[in-house]
């Protein structure tokens, strides 16, 4: 089977590339998500595709959507996710009727991702992806690389386990250390346990390899992990962090500002009841009285949005937050300031709406979503179904024969 980079070409002013796809293959592991979703065949990801597509082509002309391009092409996954995520913003609000301008100056002095305006209603709006998922996505993939080459190790006496505590920064040479570990293999003796290979670097790297009598499980290379996250840090700082770092300066703007976020994080902080909530208003802790009895809750100092029971970060009006796929099955909820310095009053928005009262941090009003995602992108309940992603994948039933794709092909099946 051929592979897509031998058979696709590069379109110029087009997010994908054309030619015929014919590996229905998952993402491998080291795989970035650009050449994933770009080589991938299913009818499931060309949906996709068509969608980024279309959306690409309302997108303002110039060096902004040059940019974008270049983004979304990416092989760092990091620019790829948030050059998707601003595309998706972009076309969310223009379905909903909005003009948005890219990179507009402002009062501030940065150039935020867009000035939305809409009759006579405007606000600036910025995109983020949450830092902590990125980090992690980057970990992950720089582990991947590793992992893939220490299953290549020939150990027919021991069992090798990788005891991870923490990856580093930046990229190791996979190949240097595959030889060295086997190199120590080569020389152990069988029913010998010894470490085989140890790497602690200044940036954050710490793992090593430990073989073991093998037995039944001789050849086998598997893993622990360690240095775990902890639980708060790992649900509320995806959007703590993003939250105070687009709040900087933005006192000094002279529209509402609305930060739309997207969370990554697998952890499911948005439909987890009072986590966003503790998110940006701050944690509780609950109080003892003096039999040892709980009498009360008090406000910790680590939300954003309040300081001692003071308002603060008011520049932000507004944080839009969606996690999971971007457009698969939910809009985004917005959660409005307690008390911003521009609130955003605008009727007619189909997010469910949240909002939070200063005086009583535990307490938020919901306002119900008015249309479903679907609705409101114009696109079939259960798409980019109904098939599965991989359908066909390893099974007798069929799946679609090779075929070629360029970004205005119409193909009702797809």
């Amino acid at each position: 089977m051929s592979t897509a980079a031998e058979d696709l070409a590069e379109v110029p002013d087009a997010l994908f590339s054309e030619g015929t796809r014919s590996d229905s293959n998952p993402k491998r592991p080291t795989e970035s998500a650009f050449a994933f979703a770009d080589r991938v065949r299913q009818p499931y990801f060309e949906r996709e595709r068509r969608w980024y597509e279309d959306a690409f082509g309302h997108y303002p002309a110039g060096a902004d959507r040059s940019d974008l391009r270049a983004r979304f092409r990416s092989s760092d996954d990091f620019q790829h996710g948030a050059a998707a995520w601003e595309l998706y913003v972009h076309e969310l609000w223009r379905l909903l009727g909005w003009t948005l301008q890219p990179h507009p100056e402002t009062p501030d002095g940065k150039r935020r991702d867009f000035l939305a305006e809409r009759d006579d209603d405007r606000f600036i709006l910025e995109c983020a992806v949450d830092n902590g998922s990125q980090r992690q996505a980057g970990e992950e993939r720089r582990w991947a690389e590793l992992w893939e080459a220490f299953k290549l190790l020939t150990i027919p006496n021991h069992r090798v386990m990788v005891h991870r505590r923490s990856i580093g920064a930046n990229a190791l040479s996979a190949g240097a250390l595959l030889a060295e570990a086997q190199r120590t293999l080569d020389t152990l003796p069988p029913g010998r346990r010894a470490i085989v290979l140890r790497v602690e670097t200044d940036d954050g790297w710490q793992f090593h390899l430990e073989a073991s009598p093998g037995g039944p499980l001789a050849g086998v290379v598997s893993c622990t992990f360690g240095g775990a996250m902890s639980m708060e840090r790992r649900l509320y700082n995806p959007i703590r962090n993003r939250v105070k770092e687009k709040s900087k300066r933005s006192s000094r703007l002279e529209v509402p500002f609305v930060l739309a976020l997207q969370i990554v994080n697998p952890m499911p902080i948005v439909e987890k009841d009072g986590a966003v909530r503790q998110a940006l208003m701050g944690t509780m802790t609950q109080v003892l009285g003096l039999d040892l009895t709980t009498s009360g809750l008090r406000q910790n100092n680590d939300g954003p949005w309040v300081q001692g029971g003071r308002p603060r970060g008011r520049g932000l009006s507004a944080v839009l937050l969606h996690q999971g796929r971007l457009l698969g099955q939910s809009l985004p909820v917005l959660h409005h300031h307690p008390e911003p310095a521009r609130p955003l009053l605008i009727e007619g928005l189909p997010f469910e709406q949240i909002r939070y009262d200063l005086a009583d941090p535990g307490f938020e009003v919901h306002e119900e979503a008015t249309a479903d995602w679907n609705k409101v992108f114009g696109l079939p309940l259960e798409w980019p179904g109904p098939d599965d992603c991989f359908e066909g994948i390893n099974t007798d039933a069929p799946i679609l024969a090779p075929r070629f794709w360029s970004p205005t092909a119409t193909d009702d099946r797809i």
